[in-house]
Order: C-alpha cells, then structure tokens, then sequence
C-alpha cells in the first residue's frame, strides 16, 4: 500500500466518523428545533448540511486533499507493509465498528430514555425538579441505534462508495 492510498483511506475513514459524530446528531436536533423556533431549527439544518458537505468533500476530494497538504511525500519507502490488507477490507471493518459502536453505545440510553419518559408521561408527579427533553433524548439514541444497524446492515455499498476507481 502506498502513502497516498493509505492517507486516502484514512481520509475515507475520517469522512465515515464525520458522518457518524456529525450528521446523525444533527439531524435529531433538527426535529426538536423546529418543533420549538423555527430559526434554530434552520440553523441546525444549515450545520447538518455543512457536515454532510465537508463529509463528501472529503471522500470525493481526497486526492486534493492529500496533494495539498503533501501527506504522501517524505518517506522512507514508496510502500507501507501491513500484510497485504485490501482498501475494501478496511473499510469493511471501519464500518463493522463504527455501526457497532453507535449501536451499542445508543442501547443503554434508549432504555433509559423510554423509561424516562414513560416515568413523565404516567406520574402524577410533573417532575418540577427537572428539565427533563426525554423525547428528545430519545429520538437521538434511537436513530443512532438504527444508523448503526443500518452502516454494519450496508457495509458492502458504503465500501463501493468509498473505493476510488482508477483512473485511466
């Protein structure tokens, strides 16, 4: 594997992560925001665009993005062994990880969450103490829940999708 093709790769990766941190949460803000100012909401819809911008730019542009900043120039070899590991394989996995961190990690919050809001909705109690947005919290762990499922569901795809094509 070659500097370039494995800063491109990690670039692709990083996009991956972008789309994760970056636009899934953005995207549940979206909801809640314009349910309540309709301006918020706008602002998040901008900020969820802007990361799903930077996202593609960096997987079309990746190439750009390496020459500018010269990560593929200075080093000692012109190859880098790891054991003959194939792009899609690593992306693959990438993927396996990241769909699976988002899932298991949402898990716990979406009991808790629907408990919470199960609590709100049946007590007689309002809960004056707290500020509690269970719904919001809520809808956030579900749709990374199934985001998740869905990147380790689609992982084949996403690999095309991120696979350069040679150019001739």
């Amino acid at each position: 594997m070659t500097p370039r093709d494995f800063f491109r790769l990690i670039l692709k990766i990083f996009a991956l992560l972008i789309i994760v941190n970056g636009v899934v949460p953005a995207i549940s803000n979206i909801f809640t925001w314009f349910g309540t100012e309709l301006y918020l909401g706008f602002i998040v819809l901008g900020l969820s665009l802007i990361f799903g911008l930077l996202a593609y730019f960096v997987i079309v542009k990746s190439d750009w993005i390496i020459d500018a900043f010269r990560l593929d120039r200075g080093y000692d070899s012109d190859y880098f062994e790891f054991g003959q590991p194939h792009e899609g394989k690593i992306i693959r996995l990438a993927c396996i990880l990241v769909g699976l961190y988002l899932a298991f990690e949402s898990l716990p919050m979406i009991f808790l969450e629907a408990m919470m809001y199960f609590k709100l909705e049946v007590s007689s109690n309002l809960f004056t103490d707290f500020n509690i947005n269970s719904e919001y919290f809520l809808l956030e762990a579900i749709i990374k829940f199934f985001f998740g499922l869905i990147l380790v569901a689609s992982r084949n795809q996403i690999t095309k999708l991120f696979i350069s094509k040679p150019k001739n």
